[in-house]
């Protein structure tokens, strides 16, 4: 078997991430937006991301755009792509930080724990309400 060679997704850029680009984490989609007033009733858009997209929106806004545009069943070939990361990866990686069904093997494993503690560490620091 080959060796595959990458570097892991870890809490600390991710949260970064949704900090640098004032973005709210969701779970069980890939992003989405919303409109909300300030308190001085002027209107903003918020936008939201999984881990993955966030950290494509802070590589790239424009590939963050593009991510959306992506049929569903391209979309976790599209951020392995983007992130240098292997498919198995990103699978699992989105099934632990959505709370899914553990992986028991290979890289989807690795992903998966990757991703839960991606999760942690967003709801350790506050960010994770409601999402």
């Amino acid at each position: 078997m080959e060796q595959v060679t990458f570097t892991r997704v870890t809490p600390e850029p991710v949260l970064e991430a949704y900090k640098k680009n004032n973005m709210k984490p969701v779970r069980r989609q890939w992003m989405n937006a919303y409109m909300t007033a300030d308190v001085s009733g002027k209107q903003k858009m918020v936008l939201c991301g999984c881990a993955l997209a966030t950290l494509i929106h802070q590589k790239d806004p424009a590939k963050f755009k593009e991510l959306l545009q992506e049929p569903p069943y391209r979309k976790h070939q599209y951020v392995a792509d983007e992130l240098g990361l292997p498919l198995e990866y990103v699978q699992g990686f989105t099934s632990g930080f959505d709370g899914g069904e553990p992986c028991d093997e290979g890289l989807q494993a690795v992903g998966y724990q990757d991703g839960a503690a991606v999760w942690q560490a967003l709801e350790k620091a506050g960010l994770s309400q409601n999402t």
